[in-house]
């Protein structure tokens, strides 16, 4: 067994920040690899719903890309509206994970 010992000066320590999850996964969408961010938003529940709504009207369809498939594992009547307009998106990858929300039929 081995013991590890790494000494900080009192001027490089800081105390740990907290920031709550949503709004920082959030900023996530806006990345190449944000498809991550809206899987984790997904999982998050109805609190990221609102969240992953906006994002599909985003201007930005990187957004709009990784919010939409971050769509494909929820249920809420309030993605009726989002969803209606994705499966119109000039994207073809944001019309394509639109397509693929299973909540589709068990919502309509």
């Amino acid at each position: 067994m081995t013991k590890q010992v790494w000494p900080f000066a009192p001027e490089e320590m800081h105390d740990l920040e907290f920031q709550r999850a949503i709004p920082a996964v959030a900023r996530a969408l806006l990345l190449p690899t944000g498809a991550v961010a809206g899987a984790l938003l997904s999982q998050l529940g109805s609190n990221a719903v609102p969240i992953l709504a906006a994002a599909c009207k985003s201007t930005n369809s990187i957004e709009r890309i990784n919010a939409a498939s971050g769509l494909e594992q929820l249920q809420d009547q309030r993605l009726i509206g989002p969803l209606l307009t994705l499966l119109k998106d000039p994207t073809p990858q944001v019309r394509l994970h639109a397509v693929a929300v299973r909540a589709i039929p068990k919502i309509l």
